[in-house]
């Protein structure tokens, strides 16, 4: 089970699952089925990269859309309906460590009101540290991965 007295901090990347609407989906997800090829189903998974995760399309090569796939075909649930959620919201004011959120600044979980939710969490945990990366979007961590490591650094040494 959970250990909380052996947490010394806790980052948080993309936090969605903030009580707030989100801006939903840039587009239609593409489903796979059997009949698809290997490279069929990696387009496809390239696709919903662009739809839920990445903001930027030109980006998007076959690597990330194999590892999507791999992602997907050991998902045990469809998480994107979990960030009209408020769990982490609520989880927020107890939370007795030093904080930090990492966002992309475009992620699409975290708009239209990316202000409001760092209004929310400064409000309750007033230490918190506050890494935004510009032009990135959900899967911060992937599209903008030397910026997110740094950030990352940040929060951990400001903890």
């Amino acid at each position: 089970g959970a250990r909380p007295q052996r947490m010394r901090s806790m980052t948080v990347i993309g936090g969605a699952s903030m009580g707030m609407p989100w801006a939903g989906l840039r587009g239609r997800l593409r489903p796979m089925d059997d009949s698809m090829t290997e490279a069929e189903c990696v387009a496809v998974q390239a696709h919903n990269l662009g739809v839920m995760m990445l903001n930027n399309w030109d980006e998007i090569d076959e690597t990330a859309g194999a590892l999507q796939l791999h992602n997907a075909r050991r998902a045990r649930a469809r998480s994107h309906p979990l960030a009209s959620g408020d769990v982490l919201r609520n989880a927020i004011p107890n939370i007795k460590v030093p904080i930090g959120f990492i966002w992309g600044d475009a992620d699409i979980y975290a708009l239209p009101d990316l202000a409001g939710r760092i209004d929310y969490l400064l409000k309750h945990q007033p230490q918190a540290r506050v890494e935004l990366i510009e032009g990135a979007g959900h899967w911060v961590m992937h599209e903008r991965a030397q910026a997110c490591t740094e950030a990352l650094l940040r929060c951990v040494a400001a903890s």
